[in-house]
């Protein structure tokens, strides 16, 4: 049993020493390219995971929170940049859903997700060394109660993208600019546009999948639910468990 937990620990240093370097090397380019403003690369990838903690609450990444005075004019070469180097997965808002889905983009509207999911957890609790840090094992033992939604949606943005698709979302503000209704992702299947809800924990609501599928009835297709449990079809909505986003 001793010579598990040893070697199971090491296993982690090993994984941790790894990601650090990698982020390290993405740091190393960042710094000597010359393409960009190497400040405005490193603020996104910096704030990736605080602002995908709590983009449940503003459904979009914030440029604000990065710098008071940013604008999405000086970070879209940026934001270009990071995606066609395979850091990044930038997701961006489909204003009216059509099986030609990147005929209707809000380019300013976009979420931003780190291309490996690993790194992600990484750079969200990589503030100490792997024994000092409890943060990092829990998290990998699921014994640690945060916003583990991002990391799982992270991983389905991670699955979508290796799957040739485009990373694209939903979102409805009221009039006071408030989320009304979202949808994590749009595909598209054939001549139909396929929304894709992740959700973590067991208890969910298809109350946006439900509203999307009413608003968009002749553009949408079949509906998935990626969740934590078994398969199972309630009429036209598809519930998957995590895993098998990879066959989206």
């Amino acid at each position: 049993m001793k010579i598990w937990r040893f070697c199971d620990i090491s296993l982690l240093q090993i994984w941790r020493f790894c990601e650090n370097k990698i982020l390290a090397l993405y740091r190393n380019d960042i710094k000597n390219q010359k393409e960009e403003n190497s400040t405005y690369l490193g603020n996104i990838l910096d704030n990736i995971p605080s602002e995908l903690s709590k983009h449940e609450k503003r459904s979009s990444f914030q440029l604000s929170h990065v710098d008071k005075n940013a604008r999405y004019r000086e970070y879209s070469s940026p934001l270009t940049w990071l995606s066609d180097a395979m850091i990044v997965n930038v997701a961006r808002n489909v204003t009216d859903p059509s099986p030609a889905l990147t005929l209707n983009m809000d380019n300013e509207r976009f979420k931003c997700y780190l291309l490996d999911t690993g790194l992600l957890i990484n750079l969200s609790f990589g503030d100490g060394t792997f024994m000092d840090n409890g943060f990092y094992k829990a998290i990998l033992t699921d014994r640690l109660h945060i916003n583990e939604g991002m990391f799982v949606e992270n991983a389905v943005a991670q699955c979508l993208r290796s799957n040739g698709h485009k990373i694209l979302f939903y979102v409805e503000y009221n009039d006071k600019g408030k989320p009304v209704m979202e949808i994590d992702f749009l595909i598209r299947k054939e001549k139909k546009v396929v929304p894709v809800e992740v959700k973590s924990g067991r208890e969910f609501a298809a109350k946006s999948l439900r509203n999307f599928k009413t608003k968009f009835s002749n553009k949408v297709g079949l509906q998935y639910v990626l969740y934590d449990g078994d398969v199972k079809r309630d009429n036209e909505v598809i519930y998957l468990p995590y895993y098998m986003a990879a066959l989206l």
